[in-house]
């Protein structure tokens, strides 16, 4: 490994060398964060970062190829619930009140869980 001189260097060196080892598996999506230098709600830095439950749930319907069609619906709610998201944060400075209030619970199934909002 080459010698780097500052520690976000180096950090970016390690990022890059995760993302390398692990681009090999085929049912692993690596993400990073991604620096907007904005103030936002909570919610929203991880919109941001394509980290929240819709992009994660289009990143599936993207990679299954046996979901395409048949989720064609979902992706346009997922499409619709964002747009709906940055139109509310831009109005009311704070998240979706399914967003803020959701809560997390014990789903049927031993060791799952949902979100009820």
């Amino acid at each position: 490994m080459r010698k780097l001189k500052t520690k976000t260097s180096f950090q970016s060196a390690i990022a890059e060398e995760d993302r390398r080892l692990l681009a090999c598996r085929k049912l692993l999506h690596v993400r990073g964060f991604k620096e907007e230098g904005t103030t936002s709600t909570p919610f929203d830095m991880v919109v941001m970062n394509d980290l929240d439950r819709f992009h994660l749930v289009a990143d599936v319907i993207d990679r299954v190829p046996a979901l395409g069609p048949r989720a064609a619906n979902a992706k346009q709610a997922i499409r619709d619930k964002l747009i709906e998201h940055k139109q509310y944060i831009a109005k009311h400075d704070q998240d979706l009140p399914e967003i803020r209030n959701g809560k997390w619970s014990a789903g049927s199934r031993k060791g799952s869980a949902s979100c009820h909002g």
